[in-house]
């Protein structure tokens, strides 16, 4: 991935939006995906660092060291990364850049068709999703107020979000857990887990049920929130695909399904219809 803070980066990506926009006026909507970082450890390169002091006002004399590290005291390699001295700051300036490229597509596409729908897909995981760099809230909700937020919000962290500048915002429920209560029995595991900025952590933010919950409380209702299926989350056994397309709906004010292709491979219309009709 490219780094997201590089002007050139965001002026390429904005003039292929607004090329987009003027060639097929038709088009209903646009959705944005991967507007992110890669994770946690991008990026630490020379025009970040750069950009960052310029933002926070300081001098970041240990890079990246006093914002992540890899190693303790010692030399030796953690187990995991810590955050050092000036990480919330770091945070809040990738989310600030996320923020503004938002800000600048949505006045570029809106120049060009004020009728243009522009949505957002992010993962739902919201405990763990400062890590790249996004912070799809609304600027109502304050996650420095949640006291297990408070290792990376900084008391300014709410002005990242840009749920207000969302026509409809997709939330990614790629989870096997269903429902809460499915959380309250598990014995250890967490199913299949391999998106970005995601934990193992036994959190009712990692069902349908309870990630969709979490979306509609942050979002503050400000923008449509649409529950989004991953088809192939339930790869070697789809009996729970139809229950989780249930729940999103129940959940959410709507359903999309990650995609197509994969209802037409494993054969599963006939499992979203009844799924669909289940909601109703």
């Amino acid at each position: 991935m490219m780094n997201p803070s590089n002007p050139e980066v965001q002026e390429y990506q904005i003039e292929v939006l607004k090329e987009f926009a003027r060639k097929y006026p038709e088009v209903d909507g646009l959705i944005f995906d991967r507007v992110r970082y890669d994770g946690i450890t991008a990026d630490f390169s020379e025009l970040s660092k750069k950009q960052f002091e310029e933002y926070a006002g300081v001098t970041v004399e240990n890079f990246p060291e006093d914002i992540l590290s890899w190693y303790d005291e010692n030399g030796k390699l953690r187990d995991n990364w810590v955050l050092g001295k000036y990480a919330k700051e770091w945070i809040q300036w990738r989310a600030t850049v996320i923020h503004d490229f938002v800000e600048k597509a949505h006045e570029a596409l809106k120049e060009i068709n004020p009728d243009l729908i522009i949505g957002d897909y992010t993962g739902a995981w919201y405990p763990t999703y400062w890590q790249l760099g996004v912070n799809w809230a609304s600027q109502e909700y304050d996650p420095y107020q949640v006291p297990q937020y408070k290792e990376w919000a900084t008391e300014d962290y709410h002005k990242t979000g840009y749920a207000e500048m969302l026509d409809i915002y997709m939330t990614g429920l790629y989870y096997s857990f269903i429902t809460k209560d499915d959380v309250d029995k598990a014995t250890g595991v967490v199913g299949q887990r391999s998106e970005a900025g995601m934990d193992n952590s036994l959190t009712y933010c990692y069902s349908v049920e309870g990630g969709a919950e979490i979306a509609k409380n942050i979002t503050k209702g400000v923008v449509p929130v649409i529950g989004s299926i991953y088809v192939e989350q339930y790869l070697g056994d789809f009996t729970p695909f139809g229950p989780a397309v249930t729940q999103a709906l129940k959940s959410t004010d709507g359903v999309m399904i990650f995609d197509i292709v994969h209802l037409n491979k494993h054969k599963l219309w006939d499992e979203l219809e009844a799924a669909m009709k289940a909601a109703e």
